[in-house]
């Protein structure tokens, strides 16, 4: 390795210092480093042709082999014990600044990651239950014979249980969703899944430690309310920037160092890193640096202008048609106002809707003003358009590029448009049937692959819903599915209303609006711009009282100004 120099750049002193769950978090990692070496080392054994049983994590204890956390010295702990030395030359150190990396996550040889990458998402919960038990001592104190600890913002899962085995819980130990009535090791009881109060009883029949993750504070148990529990509840510290920087020292960094000024400095409050969803978090992680990695959150976190904001709040007014699709969208407007104030949860929230009729109805503009209403971005898509693209290859990849823009402008809205010309896999035509079971098949990765993408409203739209494969029209793929009728008489006189209001007095406009009635909102959109064209093009003299062959709407009277004359069967107007 380089020897250090004197004269290399040190980190400046901002007078920062380290919170007091740091190196409690830095030995976890370490044992999860040492784990996933045990794994790559045993994979690299089978494949080799070396008959050994790969260890699998899980909930049993771990391999005696490994060390206890406790006197363990990570390389992670000793590199942060020496955060203020320099580990390269001073012209290394300014030519890695010059070209935009950063010196102090490069490590003698030139690599800027650990040769074995940890997953990042296991690297923040570690970051977060750390900071949540602050040190090694509150969380050995949940492992006491009787304890019950609660931690309220912690997900039930099956990987919990293995995190923690391999990561934080002491050797010989083991978690297990129920304790059995006898075991040869230490067991903490983890449940994978929300507990009702019946499970929760028969947990607390048993002696051993109990951990119970609780997602919202609403799904405690009723029992918690009598304080009679003596129980210990903690909530799950959220993302910030202090343990933004320890996970990225540890996924973005050889040396276990960052140039953490910098990147605190990009980060946006912390509340606004706590609002970020966990799927954008892991995009912006994608970039090769930490400073990258705090630009891209910066920008999904910018707020917009308070001007901007007002408006795009008082947007749900515009949405003022009364058929059971302006309803639909009404409310996915308001769960998503809900959702982006956390007020609601991604996953309880109207995602998607399915919109059919007879075309010319209005389903494009009902996702545009969604999006407007909303105050977000607005994708569009359409089978025609990418079916125009070439072959099945050509096709494909213009679906996913479309869904993939939306990815990254969440949150948004995907508007798809003619869903149905790509007709059913189990249609009575057996020509193509290959090509079409596979673009379905492709459409439904792409909408499932939604379901994982926090802030992306999908809007589907086709003139023939008949013509849809089942697999599409199944619940789960669209949250609603809803029919956009003709306007009735009510919504085309709001519709002539916006454009003749200052035009025609309301009884003729409720009469022009009976005339239009089985008219679509195109129709009438037209019909508004040709009259217009009429107006403003030149017409030939007319004698007073008669009828302008190219004006069958309107008598011009011998007047400068054109009186509007209704007739029986016309739902155009005359522009004056």
């Amino acid at each position: 390795m380089t020897q250090p120099s004197s004269q290399s750049p040190l980190p400046k002193k901002t007078g920062a210092k380290r919170p007091q769950w740091w190196a409690f978090a830095q030995d976890c990692i370490a044992r999860l480093r040492a784990t996933e070496t045990n794994i790559v080392d045993l994979e690299r054994c089978a494949a080799a042709g070396n008959a050994l049983m790969a260890y699998d994590g899980g909930d049993s204890p771990k391999p005696p082999a490994r060390r206890a956390a406790s006197g363990m010295q990570s390389a992670a702990v000793t590199m942060g014990r020496v955060s203020s030395a320099s580990h390269l030359p001073p012209e290394e150190w300014h030519a890695i600044a010059a070209d935009g990396g950063d010196p102090f996550a490069t490590a003698a040889n030139g690599t800027t990651r650990a040769a074995i990458p940890l997953p990042l998402r296991d690297v923040i919960l570690v970051a977060r239950l750390a900071a949540t038990f602050q040190n090694a001592e509150g969380w050995e104190a949940c492992l006491q014979p009787g304890a019950l600890t609660v931690v309220v913002g912690l997900e039930p899962t099956l990987s919990l249980g293995k995190l923690l085995t391999g990561d934080m819980l002491p050797n010989g130990w083991s978690t297990q969703s129920r304790a059995p009535r006898s075991a040869p090791h230490p067991v903490l009881q983890l449940p994978d899944r929300p507990v009702m109060e019946k499970e929760l009883e028969r947990l607390l029949h048993h002696p051993a430690p109990i951990l119970l993750p609780v997602g919202r504070q609403e799904h405690l148990p009723a029992s918690f309310g009598t304080g009679e529990t003596r129980a210990r509840v903690l909530v799950l510290e959220k993302v910030n920037a202090d343990i933004l920087l320890f996970a990225l020292g540890v996924s973005h960094s050889a040396t276990g160092r960052i140039d953490e000024e910098s990147v605190r400095a990009m980060l946006p409050d912390d509340e606004s890193l706590a609002s970020l969803e966990a799927g954008n978090l892991a995009m912006a992680c994608r970039a090769p640096a930490a400073q990258g990695v705090a630009k891209r959150i910066s920008l999904m976190t910018k707020a917009a202008p308070p001007g901007v904001v007002a408006r795009e709040r008082s947007g749900p007014a515009i949405i003022d048609g009364a058929t059971p699709a302006h309803e639909a969208v009404r409310n996915i407007v308001a769960d998503l106002a809900a959702w982006q104030a956390g007020e609601l949860d991604w996953s309880e929230m109207s995602r998607s809707l399915l919109i059919h009729g007879a075309p010319g109805t209005g389903k494009t503009y009902l996702a545009r003003q969604l999006a407007e209403a909303a105050g977000i971005a607005l994708v569009e898509g359409s089978f025609a358009d990418w079916q125009a693209r070439g072959y099945l290859g050509h096709m494909l990849a213009a679906m996913i590029k479309c869904f993939d823009e939306a990815a990254v402008k969440a949150p948004c809205v995907l508007f798809v448009d003619e869903i149905d010309a790509v007709g059913s896999s189990f249609g009575g035509d057996q020509r193509g049937m290959s090509y079409r079971v596979q673009v379905v098949n492709g459409f439904l990765q792409q909408i499932d692959r939604l379901v994982r993408t926090p802030g992306v409203i999908l809007i589907g739209a086709c003139n023939q819903i008949s013509r849809l494969d089942p697999a599409i029209t199944r619940p789960g793929r669209f949250d609603q599915t809803v029919r956009m009728p003709l306007p009735l008489i009510a919504d085309i006189s709001r519709i002539l209303g916006k454009v003749l209001a200052d035009k025609l007095s309301e009884s003729e406009i409720d009469t022009l609006a009976r005339a239009a009635v089985g008219k679509t909102p195109a129709e009438l959109d037209a019909a508004l711009r040709a009259a217009t064209a009429v107006v403003i093009r030149p017409a030939a003299p007319a004698t007073s009282g008669s009828i302008s062959p190219t004006r069958n709407c309107s008598a011009v009277s011998p007047s400068t100004k054109p009186v509007t004359r209704l007739q029986p069967n016309c739902w155009c107007r005359d522009l004056s």
